[in-house]
């Protein structure tokens, strides 16, 4: 509720400005913003993320933001998803251990496989759905973003020894 509510008010304020600069600006604003507020209130910040960017992401992204905007908006998000993403990975392997790595090369080198190859036909057929329905694709965004989050939720459950099928779910 309370990112529907900030992303609201973002996207009547920056339905009145044409600068593209503070619509991202905004934008970044609901994303904090909506996580602050909602922690504050005791309640889930990680979701009213997410709504946040789920309403200006749809809704708002053709109400509010005018085409320079959106074009600058979509660089700015697709930068911080690669950074982020950057970020968690690096993380996860300064925590690895190189002798551990290598005992288990085998297993590590088909599960690497079997990832990749996983990926290429889940992306492939989206592609070909998305074309054969003429829609836009914005799939290998998505997919970026669900191999930090499988990552850093097999780093935090191989801690706090999570039940299999939450790892199960994870991919």
């Amino acid at each position: 509720m309370v990112g529907g509510v900030v992303s609201y008010v973002i996207v009547r304020v920056t339905s009145k400005i044409n600068d593209p600069m503070i619509e991202i600006t905004l934008s970044t604003i609901a994303a904090y913003g909506s996580f602050a507020a909602a922690e504050s209130l005791h309640g889930s910040g990680v979701i009213a993320t997410v709504v946040a960017g789920l309403v200006l992401g749809t809704a708002g992204r053709t109400s509010a933001f005018s085409a320079e905007a959106r074009t600058a908006a979509d660089a700015f998000w697709q930068y911080v998803a690669f950074g982020l993403n950057s970020v968690v990975f690096l993380l996860i392997g300064f925590e690895a251990l190189p002798v551990r790595l290598l005992s288990h090369a085998s297993v590590v080198a088909i599960a690497f496989v079997t990832v990749v190859a996983a990926r290429f036909v889940v992306v492939l057929a989206s592609a070909a759905y998305c074309t054969k329905r003429k829609s836009e694709f914005r799939f290998a965004r998505w997919c970026s973003w669900r191999g930090a989050a499988c990552a850093a939720r097999y780093r935090w459950c191989s801690r706090s020894r999570c039940p299999r099928s939450f790892l199960t779910g994870s991919f």
